[in-house]
């Protein structure tokens, strides 16, 4: 089994009316850890907008529902489902609208002959003349049981459609499905953030706290999101220079699209607060409300809102006074479920549990707030970020100098920028 028929299998599921096994499914597959993609025809249409539908996901049976489907699934035959209960699963395909004539598909789906589940690869010819359009493939059979599986480009590596019609049953004729590009038209929501380069190819920021160098970090803010929305907490765990406050700030940007309860998003900072007055200072200022410093009155003051606070650099939240007392109101007030006042994105170089070591269950942190560590950019990613910097303009980096920087940066977003900056520099001002 191929890694990429492996990542495929691990994000699709099984989906019928019924909870019992059933010969009457089709195929979808996570696009994150609670929404499911897949065909609207069958399942999705039978049971309608806020509809259950069961689910089998490697042999865990779920439930979801119908979030989003138009009513037209002759012409539009796709629907989003929203799980219900989260599972324990991280692995999601990624969407993206790029097709080449020629590409080779990857799928994995549940058809009829093969209930289990199998792979299968097609090549992408074209979009035929229907309006929205269709992709269409050749390649191998397709089953009863594959719609709604996931179309997964080669060249990108993400999803690039997903099936809803064989040409013959009889014959290796392939299919046609829908394009990626019909569904960002129709569920704007899910496209990806687009990416903006500033006019010099790299412009140095250790914080990283311009929205355009938000890269490569899709799968953190769908985590993030993913896990506001079932009522919990965020701690983005990673080491200087890794882009936490950008995400802290795109999350601030995004919280109205994509946050499902109405909260206030407040993002504060806390490299530059010594004490505990000018905390509760700051939070009172960018909340809105009269200061107090903690207390009663400053639950009080919170009674009635819904704060989605974002804390920097809480590492820098040990100052002489905060004592236990208030580490444990500011737990209490992160930690009424979906009712809480504050629900806390944090962002921190440490892990939760060490982080405040004379805490231990006051800590106002551990276990409110699910930990995701930032990792460094791969060489993939690192790459397609030089390259968009570049793009458009005179210099160019040759193949030895962008892995250098690879090499030099170790992935941390903050060194590649760096590394990008004086070459480039060496080549505008040093004539090199």
């Amino acid at each position: 089994m191929t890694e990429k028929t492996e990542l495929l299998q691990s994000c699709t599921v099984k989906l019928s009316l019924v909870q019992e096994s059933s010969n009457d499914y089709v195929t979808g597959f996570f696009i994150s850890s609670t929404l499911i993609l897949t065909c609207a025809h069958g399942i999705a249409e039978n049971a309608g907008i806020g509809g259950q539908v069961w689910g089998n996901w490697q042999g865990q049976i779920f439930s979801a529902r119908v979030e989003k489907m138009l009513e037209d699934c002759d012409r539009f035959d796709f629907a989003l489902l929203q799980l219900v209960l989260p599972l324990d699963n991280s692995a999601f395909l990624e969407l993206d609208s790029s097709l080449k004539v020629g590409d080779i598909l990857y799928n994995f789906g549940y058809p009829d002959a093969h209930k289990i589940g199998e792979p299968s690869t097609f090549k992408y010819e074209g979009l035929d003349g229907d309006d929205p359009p269709l992709l269409k493939f050749t390649g191998d059979r397709v089953l009863s049981g594959l719609s709604g599986s996931p179309l997964l480009n080669q060249r990108t590596g993400k999803v690039c459609g997903i099936v809803v019609l064989n040409r013959d049953y009889k014959l290796d004729f392939g299919g046609w499905g829908v394009p990626i590009s019909t569904i960002f038209t129709v569920f704007p929501e899910l496209q990806p953030q687009p990416i903006t380069f500033p006019a010099h190819p790299f412009v140095s920021h250790r914080a990283i706290d311009d929205p355009a160098y938000l890269f490569g970090r899709e799968r953190e803010l769908t985590f993030i999101f993913d896990t506001l929305n079932v009522g919990s907490g965020v701690a983005l765990i990673g080491e200087t220079g890794m882009g936490k406050t950008a995400i802290l700030k795109a999350i601030a940007s995004q919280t109205e699209s994509r946050l499902q309860e109405s909260r206030q998003p407040v993002y504060a900072n806390l490299s530059n607060i010594f004490n505990e007055e000018e905390f509760y200072l700051t939070l009172c200022d960018r909340i809105g409300i009269e200061f107090c410093r903690g207390g009663y009155w400053f639950a009080r003051r919170l009674r009635d809102r819904r704060i989605l606070l974002l804390l920097d650099n809480i590492d820098n939240m040990k100052w002489e006074g905060l004592d236990r007392q208030v580490r444990a109101q500011f737990r209490d007030l992160a930690n009424q479920g979906k009712s809480s006042p504050l629900r806390l994105v944090v962002a921190t170089r440490t892990p939760l549990e060490r982080l405040f070591d004379d805490s231990g269950v006051d800590s106002p942190f551990v276990n409110i707030c699910s930990e995701r560590i930032l990792k460094p950019w791969d060489d993939a990613i690192a790459r397609d970020f030089i390259e968009g910097c570049l793009r458009g303009h005179s210099r160019q980096f040759s193949e030895k100098e962008i892995y250098q920087i690879i090499l030099d940066s170790k992935g941390i977003p903050a060194n590649v920028i760096d590394e990008g900056r004086k070459l480039c520099d060496r080549y505008r001002y040093d004539g090199e």
